[in-house]
Parts: structure tokens; C-alpha cells; sequence
């Protein structure tokens, strides 16, 4: 069993260009979703839907990040790379929904949506 430290590092990058994450990074990576469904027999089965692949991150304000700009983002590529050396990709990936800036902690709490692959 390897130790190690498992979380609290990501490093996010769009089309390259390396950001700032703040303290919030999470991301879907299932392709599907699966719902419980018991016939009058007992049998076990279920019903399989299609599900979003999404990263929601909370970017930081910073000086090379412009807010207006993120909302232009479609068929971009995402990639992350977590502290435990894992990597994955987001790509065909477009800004999803609403955001705003949250000026007083300078952060900017934004979905990303696409197909995901590990790197």
C-alpha cells in the first residue's frame, strides 16, 4: 500500500495557460448513473442514464485571469493533475451556468463541462 498525501494540491490548466486554484476543485467523472429498480419478483435491476462529465473549481482573481473571458470558453481542452500523480483531461469542454466574482476573496467559483479522460 503506497502512503502519501492523497489531496490539496491540483494543478488546472486551459488550453495550457496554467491558473490559480482557490479552495474548492471537484470533479464528475462517471459516464453514467445508475437508479435501483426491484421487481415484484425480488430481482435487482436498474435503469442506466447518461451523465454530465464537469469540473466545478473556484479560480482565483488574478491579474492574467480576466472574469469577462470566461464565459467565451467553449471547446477548450482542461487538464488537472492531482497531488497523488494522477491526471485527467476535459476536453471539448465548454464554461457552464452563472458565475460571479466574489471581489472581498478575490475567487471565482465556475462548471466546466466536456468528456473526460485520464492523461
Amino acid at each position: 500500500m503506497q502512503t502519501g498525501p492523497i489531496g490539496g494540491t491540483v494543478y488546472f490548466k486551459i488550453d495550457g495557460a496554467q491558473y490559480s486554484v482557490g479552495g474548492k476543485f471537484t470533479f464528475k467523472p462517471a459516464k453514467v448513473s445508475r437508479e435501483p429498480k426491484v421487481g415484484l419478483s425480488g430481482t435487482p435491476n436498474y435503469t442506466e442514464k447518461p451523465v454530465v462529465q464537469q469540473v466545478d473549481c473556484e479560480l482565483q482573481h488574478t491579474a492574467d485571469l480576466d472574469p469577462m473571458n470566461l464565459n467565451d470558453l467553449k471547446g477548450v481542452t482542461l487538464t488537472f493533475e492531482l497531488v497523488n500523480g494522477q491526471s485527467y483531461l476535459l476536453s471539448n469542454a465548454y464554461q457552464s451556468g452563472e458565475y460571479e466574482v466574489d471581489a472581498a476573496e478575490g475567487s471565482i467559483p465556475v462548471t466546466f463541462v466536456g468528456v473526460m479522460t485520464r492523461n
